[in-house]
């Protein structure tokens, strides 16, 4: 049963890092993406989910080493904004397609879309982990008193 819960430990961390890293090798796919298009705060929401998926990558080697409540609940809040930001940048660029007849859905626009579908999936089975190892630590600890 240890076992178990040690590598679901580990799982947690290597996703977080993992969708981190992702975002920083195929940031270049995002920047060419948003180069053809009008709004400027497609750019801000882009910067915003790499950046919160890049702190994600310091949530998962922190709650790997102390396994608290305190970085559990910070990997939950950093996830919520990251997920936020990757929604916003979307529905916006979704918006500016519909709105300019010379920005058109692409396959650099549709790239973008996957790698940070791959990220927020990513992120979402690391906090799926997490919560599962937080309250599976919590309940061994009850059985024993």
């Amino acid at each position: 049963m240890k076992r178990k819960k040690a590598n679901l430990n580990k799982w947690t961390s290597r996703l977080l890092v993992l969708s981190g890293l992702f975002q920083a090798m195929v940031i270049t796919t995002h920047i060419n993406m948003i180069i053809n298009l009008y709004s400027t705060i497609i750019g801000f929401f882009m910067f915003g989910f790499v950046l919160f998926t890049i702190i994600n990558i310091l949530n998962g080697v922190n709650f790997s080493n102390k396994k608290s409540g305190i970085t559990l609940l910070m990997t939950y809040l950093t996830s919520i904004v990251e997920i936020l930001f990757a929604v916003f940048y979307m529905k916006t660029t979704v918006g500016e397609i519909a709105m300019y007849e010379d920005v058109v859905m692409n396959t650099q626009i549709m790239k973008s879309f996957g790698f940070m579908g791959v990220s927020v999936g990513l992120t979402i089975l690391a906090v799926i982990f997490a919560t599962v190892f937080f309250f599976k630590k919590q309940d061994q600890v009850s059985l024993y008193i």
